[in-house]
């Protein structure tokens, strides 16, 4: 880079303005024609000679600091160097900001001085739009620094005042947050430690600043989009640009500074993480997933970020089964729940981190915990999950289906007289036992939750049900006791025709145990259940009575007797 290459001009006149350069035009700026001075906004500089500075912009900002200014400040003769409209964008870029930081509520901003470099940057390609345009010093002192070299993209009437106005919110980053804070960032844009939130922010606030959205944010969106279903936040750089959209539009633009005051300051991912987790809770960081889902996020003027998101797998159920659904810390996970017909029972674990929407719907709720599809018709689901801890969850979404679609014993008839939920009243088996097995002696029995609901979709379910008997056996030379114990709850389909009553099971599971003690010796051993089955029986149903008749072998029958406790009668 030559700084004096086509520096022309009268010597005379360069004399007579000297006097007037030199001097620094406030009191409170250090001097801008001192080599070592220059030197901390590009090291190159300390080779200059002659640079006689000149200030062609101060603007006054208010903040928790007090009245700071903001001052631009180049060679004297870099307008060679000045594209048509750069300058006058530059400066806008200064006055946008500084009005659009009224809207940041509690933040700092020390002096500021901006230097116009009749040069190339040092190159790095940082931003995507070219090589480096303009550079903030983090360095101490009671003053801001920021680079901008003339002949880089930055300084053009297209990016001229978004180049600023994102430096400039540098300038409130170091003014606002701590040493360590600002040292989290690996610097130059580079994805890692607190990049995501010191390059993210700044984009945002340039959207908040100036009229016009740069055309270079839709690059930050579509990078966003090709990555989010992979990359955390965390490593992300300038595309983490739509979140702090998100941010400032969800919860305002002064939520931003509060919130980057939270970030960690260590550039250790764990750190990240931890504080990320704790300046939002978990269901603001799952409202970004969903608006981000929904395509809500909007820019600092309220306009469509026009982010794309991509949908992610489908995961579809046709039979009861778990889906194993890996949410990875800060990554948008985004999928379809898909449950063709039946009638479902949902059981998610965790029941945090995640939310679903029926297809057609605009609400998110958490996944539903039962589904009926029994009219043949898919219900579908968008899906998004975030973990907003340090590691990995697993999350499990477990879907049992009740019933299926599929007739019962070859019948779709139903009668309506069965219609409701039933309490068995009179158990046939015990009476069958009194009057068959005269040396058995029943002692107690009890039943609980043994209720049966007869849905007019086909659909049944008994209770919870828990069964328990004890009894007492005399033979020849022995006395035996035992008790015996039975629970379990089905669900599946039922039908009614010709006098007979039938029940098709789809899921659940019975199981109990039987205690025998003979000769002091007790036993207990697994009671043995055959596997669900369909089966069916005469039944007789009147008004508030259904008995239902069970063959037992050897051509006995037991009735037994269940009365409607809820439903149509």
């Amino acid at each position: 880079m030559q700084f004096s290459l086509l520096r022309m001009g009268s010597l005379l006149i360069l004399l007579m303005l000297t006097a007037f350069a030199a001097a620094p035009a406030q009191a409170s700026f250090p001097d801008c024609n001192n080599s070592a001075y220059l030197a901390r906004f590009d090291a190159r500089l300390a080779r200059e000679s002659g640079f006689l500075c000149v200030e062609s912009e101060h603007v006054p900002i208010t903040s928790d600091a007090g009245t700071t200014h903001v001052r631009i400040i180049q060679h004297l003769v870099a307008d060679w160097a000045t594209r048509p409209g750069a300058m006058r964008s530059l400066k806008e870029g200064v006055s946008s900001s500084a009005r659009a930081m009224s809207a940041l509520g509690g933040f700092r901003i020390s002096d500021v001085s901006i230097l116009l470099v009749d040069g190339f940057g040092p190159g790095g390609g940082s931003e995507r739009f070219g090589d480096i345009a303009a550079w903030t010093s983090f360095d101490g002192g009671d003053e801001c620094r920021i680079t901008v070299w003339l002949l880089g993209p930055g300084a053009t009437a297209s990016y001229g005042a978004a180049v600023v106005a994102h430096e400039l919110f540098h300038c409130v980053q170091r003014s606002s947050l701590s040493d360590a804070q600002l040292r989290s960032s690996s610097g130059g844009g580079v994805a890692g430690g607190g990049t995501w939130w010191t390059e993210g922010s700044a984009d945002w606030f340039v959207t908040l600043a100036i009229p016009t959205t740069p055309r270079f944010m839709a690059d930050r969106v579509r990078s966003f989009d090709a990555d989010s279903p992979t990359t955390p936040l965390n490593r992300m750089s300038y595309d983490a640009y739509v979140f702090f959209a998100w941010l400032g539009g969800a919860r305002g633009p002064n939520s931003v500074v509060p919130f980057l005051r939270a970030m960690a300051s260590s550039a250790a991912e764990s750190a990240q993480r931890s504080a990320m987790s704790a300046a939002l809770p978990a269901d603001q960081w799952l409202r970004y997933a969903q608006d981000y889902r929904d395509q809500r996020i909007r820019d600092g003027h309220g306009a469509s970020i026009g982010s794309t998101p991509q949908v992610g797998p489908t995961y579809d159920w046709e039979a009861t089964r778990t889906q194993r659904i890996e949410l990875l810390p800060f990554v948008i996970k985004r999928a379809n729940l898909s449950f063709r017909c039946g009638r479902w029972r949902l059981d998610p674990q965790p029941r945090r981190f995640h939310a679903a929407k029926p297809a057609s719907g605009d609400a998110w709720a958490p996944i539903p915990t039962t589904i009926d599809a029994m009219d043949g018709t898919t219900r579908e689901f968008r899906f998004v999950g975030i973990a907003t801890g340090t590691s990995n969850v697993a999350l499990q979404v477990a879907a049992t289906r009740e019933a299926s679609c599929q007739e019962c014993q070859a019948s779709r008839e139903i009668d309506r007289c069965l219609i409701g939920t039933w309490q068995l009243t009179t158990d046939g088996m015990q009476q069958w036992v009194r009057e068959h097995a005269p040396n058995f002696h029943i002692t107690r029995a009890s039943t609980e939750g043994n209720t049966l609901t007869l849905n007019e979709d086909r659909t049944f379910m008994t209770g919870s049900s828990h069964v328990s008997a004890s009894g007492e056996m005399s033979t020849p030379g022995a006395r035996a006791h035992g008790t015996a114990r039975l629970a379990g709850q089905v669900s599946g389909r039922w039908s009614a025709a010709g006098g007979r009553f039938n029940m098709c099971p789809d899921a659940g599971a019975v199981a109990g145990s039987v205690t025998t003690t003979i000769h002091g010796r007790t036993i207990t051993s697994p009671m043995p259940v055959n596997a669900l089955q369909p089966y069916s029986q005469p039944y007789v149903c009147s008004g508030s009575s259904l008995r239902v008749t069970t063959p037992v072998g050897g051509g006995s029958t037991v009735t037994s007797v269940y009365t409607k406790v809820s439903g149509p009668r």
